[in-house]
């Protein structure tokens, strides 16, 4: 694969690279930071504010209407396959009697979950299998926590738009600007189960400290990064790319 991208490197005028993150490994492989626009991969953000501003429910309420206990709620949403490292998140929340968890999406991994569950013993999960997206504002309202234990990015604008706050390790890159730790969320040095367990924990404890972030979260999401930012950005680069072009016609 790289023997491929490298010559299309080569040829480029300009990048478009979705975060940070991304910028960083262009340059590192040689290319000028000032060829590199970030244009932050999000979701449909302003479909999900809306959606968030329309929701009347309080989180109480919209736990109650899932049949979910009233606990300290941390929430985790895509499809189910071995790259979201879901079985982290089981054993970060195993025999936390003040937690619950709430996995929205179905996959390939859903049966083998199920199935530990049972194994294990494990109470404190609710595997809802998929959802439609009309249906995922009541999940968010209900929640107090995003978790991404695994892959997975746009979902993490998401639940900001939302108003909650995020922790991370390695998603997709776009962690790197929408996670600003301590502010939006927190981004975690390791992915193992007892990182995220010491998290939940903390902030099981400090609600209003979840709930301070989660603001502060869709207040970048309102600010900077959304849709129309993104757009901004790519037709920035694609400007970028032509006055290249023409400053330095190809022979």
């Amino acid at each position: 694969i790289n023997r491929l991208k490298r010559p299309l490197q080569s040829r480029a005028d300009a990048f478009l690279a979705y975060s940070s993150y991304g910028a960083e490994v262009l340059e590192a492989i040689g290319h000028p930071r000032d060829s590199v626009v970030v244009a932050v991969n999000v979701s449909d953000t302003d479909r999900h504010l809306r959606a968030a501003d329309q929701l009347s429910e309080t989180r109480e309420e919209a736990r109650a209407a899932l049949g979910l206990p009233d606990r300290f709620t941390v929430l985790a949403v895509g499809a189910l396959d071995r790259n979201k490292r879901i079985d982290v998140l089981l054993e970060a929340v195993s025999g936390l009697d003040n937690v619950h968890a709430l996995v929205v999406g179905g996959g390939p991994e859903l049966p083998a979950l199920r199935q530990a569950l049972a194994d294990r013993g494990i109470g404190n999960v609710t595997l809802t299998g998929p959802k439609q997206p009309t249906e995922l504002p009541r999940y968010y309202r209900a929640a107090d926590l995003l978790v991404v234990p695994g892959r997975g990015g746009m979902v993490i604008s998401e639940a900001m738009a939302h108003s909650l706050p995020v922790a991370v390790h390695q998603a997709d890159g776009t962690e790197y600007d929408l996670v600003r730790d301590g502010e939006t969320g927190l981004r975690l040095a390791s992915g193992d189960a007892g990182s995220f367990r010491s998290v939940i924990e903390r902030l099981s404890r400090e609600p209003g400290s979840a709930t301070r972030m989660g603001a502060a979260g869709r207040a970048l999401i309102e600010r900077e990064a959304n849709m129309d930012a993104m757009v901004e950005r790519i037709v920035e680069v694609c400007q970028l790319a032509r006055s290249r072009r023409v400053a330095t016609p190809s022979s």
